[in-house]
């Protein structure tokens, strides 16, 4: 269930290539920040040179890091498993964007349940935007990683993933570049969480 093992591989080269933001209602506040990433995608074209909004710090990715697998392992104990829809939504890298993960996210966000869980961790609303940022940077990454273990993968494959680019700032991709590993490893810990954290206590 890790970043690796969540992030959906590609195919055989010869196979079918499938955040005041607490004032806001509870209904629309996760909606509405992450909207936010989709005008910037839309009012400008993915050849444009100027970036979205930053994000991230070091100080954000380290808590993201640190806080990832206890937070969506009690995600996944209030049923809101959005790692498994986001993780099915990459079976056609053609339509996995930024639109779908964007209204995943939305989705869950909107739940009360959910927003409790996300203030006991020392999160608001701006949860949803740093996973958005922080998700799309370790998938455009392993997926360059895939394309240059097989180049044959085409440039109709590495074109499914300028939509995430465009969304991105330069700055967040280089924090999650310098990051990888310690994001990945958090990734992966949400898989093994319900075995390490239930044994211990």
């Amino acid at each position: 269930m890790g970043v690796v093992a969540r992030l959906r591989q590609p195919a055989e080269p010869d196979s079918e290539l499938p955040e005041d933001r607490m004032a806001r209602s509870p209904k629309t506040s996760a909606f509405v920040i992450l909207a936010g990433f989709l005008a910037v995608l839309a009012s400008s074209p993915l050849s444009a040179q100027a970036d979205p909004p930053a994000v991230l710090s070091q100080p954000i990715v380290d808590k993201f890091a640190r806080d990832l697998p206890a937070l969506l392992g009690e995600l996944e104990a209030l049923g809101r498993d959005f790692d498994a829809e986001v993780f099915e939504a990459q079976d056609d890298p053609s339509s996995f964007g930024p639109a779908l993960l964007a209204g995943v996210l939305g989705k869950v966000g909107a739940d009360a349940g959910v927003r409790e869980i996300l203030r006991r961790h020392g999160w608001d609303d701006g949860f949803w935007e740093v996973y958005y940022v922080i998700f799309s940077g370790v998938y455009v990454a392993t997926m360059e990683q895939a394309i240059a273990l097989y180049p044959e993968l085409g440039p109709a494959f590495a074109a499914t993933l300028d939509p995430f680019r465009a969304t991105i700032h330069r700055d967040d991709r280089a924090l999650v570049l310098r990051n990888l590993e310690r994001l990945a490893a958090a990734f992966d810990r949400v898989g093994e969480s319900g075995d390490d954290e239930s044994g211990d206590e």
